[in-house]
């Protein structure tokens, strides 16, 4: 059984479905990079993550280890985005798809708090608004993201939000040369807006 599949008729916001596609084509398969903090991951999931938010043991060995990020299903991936990720911090309320998945996106990769820090400052800077930029996707940030995207202006939105998030990643690599590694993957998630509704 599918836990993350969603109704079509119960979507009147942003679609997870879509939005997932897109993180786990960002995200990848299993992979166990020495400069990355997190440890080891598999669809973007990290050990360190299920150690600290999740009974992960799913292979039942009575530990959590590698072994479960290896034998993480797909499913199992989709769920933990859909509970601790989309759901949690409100994303279907969202009335425009791409900046959904854009701050969705961003979020599984650079942290929730960053990722809303960065899109409430792109609010202000393009639309002169007021917001607080304290990282915590309240009601009037989606409210000022939904009355943008009402008012046909979502797209402006949208570069200023990707230009934030590249500058970010420009910061960390500047800070520290070992992760240059990710620029050029970094730099084509930043500004990977063309396929950001889905990916079929």
């Amino acid at each position: 059984m599918q836990l993350f599949i969603i109704k079509e008729e119960q979507q009147t916001m942003a679609d997870f479905n879509k939005a997932i596609k897109v993180v786990l084509k960002h995200e990848g398969g299993y992979v166990n990079n020495v400069n990355d903090s997190g440890g080891a991951t598999n669809f973007g999931i990290s050990l360190r993550f299920l150690q600290d938010h999740i009974e992960g043991d799913f292979n039942h060995d009575g530990k959590v280890n590698a072994a479960d990020i290896k034998n993480m299903t797909l499913e199992q991936a989709a769920t933990i985005y859909k509970v601790f990720w989309w759901d949690k911090f409100k994303y279907g309320q969202i009335s425009d798809q791409t900046i959904a998945v854009k701050v969705f996106d961003f979020s599984v990769n650079m942290g929730a708090k960053r990722a809303h820090i960065l899109l409430q400052e792109a609010l202000n800077d393009a639309f002169g608004l007021n917001l607080e930029c304290d990282g915590i996707l309240g009601q009037a940030s989606i409210q000022a993201i939904n009355a943008i995207k009402d008012g046909g202006e979502e797209q402006t939105l949208i570069t200023a939000y990707c230009d934030a998030a590249w500058g970010f990643y420009q910061r960390l690599i500047a800070k520290n040369s070992k992760l240059k590694v990710f620029e050029k993957g970094w730099k084509n998630r930043a500004y990977s807006i063309s396929k950001a509704n889905s990916l079929d």
